[in-house]
């Protein structure tokens, strides 16, 4: 089982070490840009996400919002069925 301690706080933004740690060392099944402009996406082609600096954002909940939406596309981690009114997600 995997446990995650508290977010920290700091002012607006949060703080998970384990989840920075993640991050910053590339751990994720695929490769996580940062770059400090531009927009945060998925490139189903070159199978790499891109996201800007967590200090972009404009609190906690939007960076980790954002960064574990995009961290859901990886086609070496789901197939995305999407049937109406409801989405199926398939374990590749």
């Amino acid at each position: 089982m995997c446990h995650l301690n508290e977010p920290q706080r700091d002012r607006d933004m949060w703080s998970l070490p384990e989840f920075d740690a993640m991050v910053d060392e590339q751990k994720w099944i695929c490769p996580i840009d940062i770059k400090d402009e531009g927009k945060c996406f998925y490139s189903i082609s070159r199978d790499r996400i891109q996201m800007v600096p967590k200090e972009k954002f404009k609190n906690g909940e939007a960076y980790f919002t954002n960064s574990l939406h995009e961290m859901a596309y990886p086609k070496k981690n789901i197939i995305l069925t999407f049937k109406p009114k409801y989405l199926i997600l398939n374990a590749a």
